[in-house]
């Protein structure tokens, strides 16, 4: 009769925490979410930024090696022997 009964209070116990931890994942998800929205805008002008400042890069890169093609790397790539 004991284990019935505390068989029966654990149960109850798993239900209750099951149920409310439901809820409160659903408030945390449904919150991230909302500021990953409110965050996307500022997202995208920082990578827009980030690419921007690589192509920059990429072309210096491109006009240090049109300048010296003896410091730049060559278009055939070579192997140690």
């Amino acid at each position: 009769m004991f284990y019935i009964v505390l068989g029966g209070i654990v149960l109850a116990a798993a239900l209750a925490l099951g149920l409310v931890g439901r809820n409160a994942a659903q408030r945390l998800l449904g919150g991230a979410y909302e500021k990953g929205q409110e965050a996307m805008p500022q997202a995208r002008e920082e990578m827009a930024l980030a690419k921007e400042r690589a192509s920059e890069k990429a072309d210096e890169a491109r006009e240090e090696v049109a300048a010296d093609p003896a410091s730049g790397a060559s278009s055939t790539p070579s192997y140690p022997a």
